[in-house]
């Protein structure tokens, strides 16, 4: 198989928040190479979006379809988003246990499948630390009986890098030796790093070195766009504030200027001011932090935000200094693109004087 076209379609399963926007843009002999069987860019978006909005009887008729065709792994992915999609609104003990026996097939049986990269198709050891051993118990037999494999070796270092994080990094070096000389890696180093950012600045300085690596070598004028996003988080996370302003300005112009077509412009949108919000709360600046956060909310749409919603890293911060009115009004534009009970939830939770548990969205 042509390394390049190997190696990119790694970094489309590191890369978790890209899982809709990258499959129409991955080359197609990359989605078809070898023995894989990549799901289509389609397939992908429903996935993504509308397994949410399977009814009942839908899914129960996709229940008995799996019970009948046990090797239909498009089926179980889609199982799969649509329990992860119910357990956003309210936990669901029984769905989730749903979720993860979908997982746990998956893993032991296609472990290139493209939701295991993603959050629905993974476990947080923080909540289920039983069902997160079993996971990597699984992974860990994927990785020995194909250890010349990227793809699924990129996937389990994604599952477990936020837990494990040497065993991932020694698979991301396999991978990297198996496919030497490719950006990508800086790209999947860097994702490894930032999980342990947010309670580690120096890990953030590490993912920002690998980003910036990454960027001075890489000839995709829109690889590059969209790698603005991570280096100005990172940037900030590494306590860089200047610089963390600078990636975050030249992401908002660019995104102006060139990619308004382009399925990552609402990402743009939203993450740059985001940031800009944040260094001006690190500076002082509560009014103007607020002011970021609406303009951040007022983005438009994307699959990666429809799907997973906003970062409340910045709505977090400004909750905890004692300014909630910017935060309800981000969380009322938020609904335009994502899940109204999650918002609404979180909005209840706030007039109530609390500062509700954003899990997983104080990393995406």
């Amino acid at each position: 198989m042509n390394g390049g076209f190997r190696a990119r379609a790694a970094l489309y399963l590191l890369a978790c928040f890209f899982w809709l926007g990258a499959a129409s843009s991955l080359p197609a002999a990359a989605r078809q190479a070898g023995s894989i069987q990549w799901p289509s860019a389609q397939a992908l978006a429903f996935l993504g979006r509308s397994a949410g909005e399977l009814s009942a009887g839908q899914v129960r008729t996709l229940q008995l379809h799996v019970r009948k065709n046990p090797q239909d792994s498009a089926a179980r992915q889609t199982l799969t988003s649509w329990y992860w999609r119910q357990t956003l609104a309210g936990y669901h003990p029984h769905l989730e246990r749903l979720r993860q026996i979908q997982i746990f097939w998956l893993i032991a049986n296609r472990p290139q499948s493209a939701i295991l990269s993603v959050p629905p198709g993974q476990i947080l050891e923080t909540e289920d630390p039983v069902a997160y051993a079993s996971a990597k118990k699984l992974w860990e037999a994927a990785a020995r009986a194909h250890p010349n494999d990227v793809l699924i070796l990129a996937a389990a270092a994604s599952s477990l890098g936020r837990v494990d994080t040497a065993l991932a990094d020694r698979w991301l070096a396999r991978a990297e030796r198996l496919e030497p000389r490719q950006v990508v890696w800086n790209d999947a180093r860097a994702a490894l790093w930032k999980k342990a950012a947010l309670r580690r600045p120096d890990k953030a300085r590490l993912a920002l070195r690998e980003l910036q690596s990454a960027q001075d070598v890489d000839s995709s004028a829109f690889s590059r766009f969209n790698r603005l996003q991570a280096l100005a988080m990172d940037a900030y996370l590494s306590r860089q504030t200047s610089l963390a302003e600078n990636y975050a300005r030249a992401m908002l112009r660019q995104a102006a200027a060139s990619w308004r077509k382009s399925w990552d412009y609402a990402n743009a949108v939203n993450r740059g001011h985001e940031v800009l919000g944040l260094c001006a709360l690190r500076r002082g600046d509560k009014a103007r932090a607020g002011r970021e956060l609406l303009l951040a909310g007022r983005c438009g749409s994307s699959p990666q935000l429809a799907s997973f919603g906003p970062n409340m890293l910045l709505a977090q911060a400004l909750l905890k200094a004692g300014n909630r009115g910017p935060v309800m009004d981000y969380l009322n534009e938020c609904r335009g693109f994502w899940h109204s009970a999650v918002t609404g939830r979180w909005l209840a939770q706030i007039r109530a004087g609390r500062v509700p548990e954003f899990g997983s969205n104080l990393v995406y």
